[in-house]
């Protein structure tokens, strides 16, 4: 982030929880593993990333090791994958839209950021094929 935006939304401790929840239940808290978020799982965020055209969420995080990246001390990440329906001439036929959960705020609230314009693991502007990144990724 150039300049300190406004978040996009804020995450309660429980829904942070839920997007690290099976890295630290397999001893890999800090190894920001990827993990795709069903809607029923997360409702939270299905409130602010549901679309009848998404495609995937994805999220990888760490409370123990945040990163520092746009800015900010990052610990989490999720990229939220949509199928593009009005794509411009020439454009591909999805679209990824990265957010950054930092640390907490004196609220206790992880205020999340989306970072325009691409910083997830595949461009954000893609097509399938670019979609493999997360695959490969995945944890078990």
């Amino acid at each position: 982030m150039k300049k300190r935006q406004k978040p996009s939304f804020y995450l309660e401790r429980g829904t942070f929880d839920l997007l690290v929840r099976d890295f630290r239940d397999k001893g890999q808290e800090d190894d920001w593993a990827v993990r795709e978020l069903l809607s029923n799982q997360t409702p939270a965020i299905a409130g602010h990333l549901s679309n009848p055209d998404t495609i995937a969420v994805f999220s990888s995080g760490s409370l123990g090791r945040f990163r520092r990246e746009h800015g900010e001390e990052v610990v989490a990440g999720i990229d939220w994958v949509r199928h593009e329906t009005s794509p411009k001439a020439g454009e591909p036929e999805v679209n990824v839209y990265h957010y950054v959960v930092t640390v907490p705020n004196a609220e206790h609230l992880f205020p999340v950021f989306e970072i325009h314009g691409g910083g997830g693991l595949a461009p954000h502007w893609c097509s399938l094929p670019d979609l493999g990144v997360y695959l490969d990724k995945l944890t078990e």
